[in-house]
């Protein structure tokens, strides 16, 4: 047996290292994450892949290129714009919005806490607030915005940028949104 020990350590370290390199089978509802990073995109002017719009758009969302879950499992930002664009009521439970300012928490009648981290779906309710806010912010210079004004016009910048993405496939709301293009292709 002490002979054919270091055989078997040998074959059973072989089977394993050779295990790794087999992909892990896919069903057929996973998306393929890094071959749908890989597709370019024309951002501003330029082509882009995916994945690099993916990590830029969480960046100002959420000052992170990852985003962790209050459960604490943490997603990319490819799986967070792959949410975003295809399931989005699951995109607007994740907690992407940084709101650190005080105020803009007492906007939202909310108590400045060791959570700084919100869904689109709990600011929902006060997008027409942020946006007014955010606009009046928007008519200062720079230099002239108070913490506040900073905070509400980066919330307000964060949220067009979500609302953005998330419509830019298909239209929130539009139950079937072929059948409306196709007749709307037809009325043309």
């Amino acid at each position: 047996m002490r002979r054919f020990f270091p055989a078997i350590v040998f074959v059973l370290a072989a089977f394993w290292i050779g295990a790794s390199f087999v992909p892990a089978k896919k069903s057929h509802n996973d998306l393929d994450l890094a071959g749908f990073g890989k597709i370019p995109v024309l951002v501003g002017g330029r082509v882009k892949p995916l994945d690099t719009v993916a990590r830029n758009s969480l960046l100002i969302i959420r000052t992170k290129e990852t985003l962790r879950l209050d459960d604490g499992q943490q997603i990319s930002a490819i799986r967070w714009l792959a949410d975003t664009l295809f399931n989005a009521p699951v995109a607007d439970q994740y907690p992407a919005f940084v709101i650190q300012n005080a105020d803009v928490l007492g906007l939202f009648g909310w108590q400045q806490s060791d959570r700084k981290y919100f869904s689109f779906a709990q600011l929902t309710p006060f997008l027409k607030q942020v946006d007014e806010q955010g606009e009046q912010a928007e008519k200062l210079q720079a230099v002239e915005r108070s913490a506040y004004q900073s905070a509400i016009l980066n919330l307000r910048n964060a949220l067009v940028l979500y609302q953005r993405l998330k419509n830019s496939l298909q239209p929130e709301g539009a139950e079937n949104f072929a059948a409306e293009r196709e007749r709307n292709r037809g009325e043309l």
